[in-house]
């Protein structure tokens, strides 16, 4: 009985310290914002900016989903067929049944 409270106690402890330290990503030292960057999005923002990409303007609707959708495609594949390999199922004893016995 004392074992399985050791084993729990370590296991415990071993736990707490791998959340505590957890992975320990490294990140370059010397990581500093580039303002001019960050100025023009600024201006560009304040001012209402950007470009609208296609389909994105404000007066666009969405289309109401009507249930499920059916797909349908061909693929194509060039060069030969693969020869099919044969199974020995006589090696796999799930597959083999005894002599006279019926499933």
């Amino acid at each position: 009985m004392r074992r399985i409270w050791k084993k729990i106690a370590i296991g415990s402890v071993v736990s707490v310290v791998a959340i505590a330290g957890g992975c320990g990503r490294k990140l370059p030292k010397n990581v500093s914002p580039d303002l001019e960057v960050a100025k023009s999005l600024r201006a560009e923002l304040a001012a209402g900016g950007g470009e609208a990409e296609s389909g994105d303007s404000p007066s666009a609707t969405a289309a109401t989903p009507t249930g499920w959708a059916t797909l349908s495609g061909v693929f194509k594949v060039t060069g030969d067929r693969p020869s099919a390999a044969s199974l020995a199922s006589t090696r796999i004893r799930a597959c083999v049944r005894p002599a006279g016995s019926r499933f």
